[in-house]
């Protein structure tokens, strides 16, 4: 549902072609992450501009992928771009713990957001509670607020 859900969501922000799969599990990625490491590896070229997780978001997940692209951008040099995610949910602007130094605020023109509010409804398996389980979504209304903003902020 995922996979599908990627492609509409990419769709929506103009982005046509499928995203390259790697077949890497969803789920204890960071047990993978050499595995990971040598495919981007074998993708990049001197050059490239590589936008991950950053490496210390506090997902398991998204900690493995920013390790593993930095790790994969350096050795073919790339330029790595880092996009908090998860840290949003333990961190406020400000906070010590992120590297603010090396921050950078994308401001979105009046084309892109409308886009990304868009792309971000694409995710309908994260934005309902599971009727199989009886779990909430798995991204609260706060996320989604956060990720309406018309701005995006990066580390490089």
């Amino acid at each position: 549902m995922r996979a599908l859900e990627s492609r509409r969501a990419l769709a929506q922000l103009g982005l046509l072609q499928p995203p390259l799969r790697l077949g890497l599990p969803d789920g204890r990625l960071s047990e993978k992450r050499s595995v990971l490491e040598d495919k981007l590896l074998n993708l990049l070229r001197p050059g490239d501009v590589v936008f991950t997780t950053w490496h210390l978001d506090g997902h398991p997940h998204h900690e493995a992928a920013g390790y593993a692209s930095a790790h994969a951008a350096r050795q073919a040099g790339a330029r790595l771009v880092e996009v908090p995610v998860w840290a949003w949910h333990w961190a406020a602007p400000g906070d010590p713990r992120m590297p603010w130094a090396g921050a950078c605020r994308l401001q979105l023109d009046a084309n892109a957001l409308p886009r990304k509010i868009r792309a971000t409804l694409a995710f309908q398996s994260q934005l309902q509670p599971d009727d199989s389980t009886g779990a909430q979504p798995v991204l609260r209304a706060s996320t989604v607020a956060r990720a309406r903003r018309p701005f995006e902020v990066f580390f490089t």
